[in-house]
């Protein structure tokens, strides 16, 4: 005969303990990809690249362009999950505060499709030592933010994709002046919200 505490610990087991797993399995999976859900990606582009001049047309870049290629990381694993070109253009450097303000259009290629977004960046200076988690000095700091959709183009699964990208990014620009040679060290976070 089956003891009462025993039936009722079974079902204690189907109603909490095995939704939970099954759960944090499915949360854990989604990570791995750079993804908490389906419409909400947060990757980095991560590493040195140098700048150079594209031998295509950048999506509504009018002058000055120059583009890095860079790796694209899942967030929390910090494995490469696919690659990334950022490229800047309307370069207007800011003579008082050292920094600079430009358009920044970024492609990012993952697995199963492309996102393009762009917007309105401002980088400046750092004001305290910061370091990137890799031990790299960083000497900037970046980010582009707007209201709506900041998708410009979609490829793959993110075929007619629209959605809003903030990126919030840290930079060692040293020897950067946006000319093409240039080295640079990205670690930036692009946080995509898709939209239904």
């Amino acid at each position: 005969m089956i003891k009462k505490s025993s039936i009722w610990a079974l079902f204690f087991i189907f109603l909490y303990v095995l939704p939970s797993v099954s759960m944090a399995n499915e949360e854990d999976r989604h990570h791995r990809h750079g993804k908490h859900d389906n419409n909400h990606l947060i990757v980095k582009l991560l590493g040195h690249s140098e700048a150079y001049v594209p031998d295509w047309d950048v999506p509504n870049a009018e002058s000055d362009v120059v583009c890095q290629d860079i790796d694209l990381v899942d967030l929390k694993s910090n494995e490469v999950i696919g690659a990334a070109t950022d490229c800047f253009s309307s370069i207007e450097p800011d003579s008082v505060g050292g920094g600079a303000g430009f358009i920044g259009t970024s492609f990012l290629y993952f697995p199963e499709g492309t996102i393009v977004s762009q917007g309105k960046f401002t980088a400046r200076p750092v004001l305290q030592e910061t370091t990137s988690i890799t031990g790299v000095p960083i000497t900037a700091i970046t980010g582009a933010a707007a209201e709506g959709n900041t998708i410009i183009w979609g490829s793959g699964k993110y075929e007619n994709a629209k959605g809003n990208v903030r990126v919030s990014g840290m930079v060692n620009d040293t020897e950067y002046a946006f000319m093409p040679g240039d080295p640079i060290y990205f670690d930036c976070i692009f946080d995509i919200q898709l939209f239904d």
